[in-house]
């Protein structure tokens, strides 16, 4: 069988392509919650 050559990854090579905002952590929403205790 032919192996799959892995390409090494570089770092810095998302950036500015992802974003996460100042609030990600932030509690989430009783609804929402509720949603997950169904």
């Amino acid at each position: 069988p032919i192996e799959k050559q892995i390409s090494r990854r570089l770092p810095g090579s998302a950036k500015g392509k992802v974003f996460i905002t100042h609030d990600f952590d932030a509690p989430l929403p009783e609804d929402v919650l509720g949603e997950f205790e169904r």
